[in-house]
């Protein structure tokens, strides 16, 4: 995988169910579509100039989607979601803040 630790952007991998995730709070200094796509590069192991070329918005409108989490995470609203596809990989985003990250064919 490419590295963006200078993004601090490393979504954990679960061997059970084969998919990634990273936990997002709207205090830290990066918008929720910004890592969404920051963490499927690292998931598929792109570089930001290859990610570039297929800018969230042609997936979802990423001002809906950081204004629909603008709020700290709910752990009592973790079943509301959004569930979209990105660079060949399923993204579902909780209402607790939970982004999972789900490559749709081997990586």
């Amino acid at each position: 995988m490419s590295s963006h630790a200078e993004n601090n952007v490393t979504p954990e991998y679960n061997a059970k169910t084969g998919t990634y995730q990273i936990q997002y709070n709207p205090t830290d200094d990066i918008t929720l579509s910004s890592l969404v796509v920051l963490a499927t590069a690292e998931v598929i192991g792109a570089d930001l100039e290859t990610v570039c070329q297929s800018p969230l918005t042609g997936f979802i409108t990423s001002d809906a989607l950081n204004a629909l989490f603008a709020t700290p995470p709910d752990t009592d609203n973790a079943a509301a979601h959004v569930t979209f596809q990105y660079l060949s990989c399923d993204i579902t985003i909780q209402g607790n803040g939970r982004i999972t990250i789900t490559p749709l064919k081997s990586i």
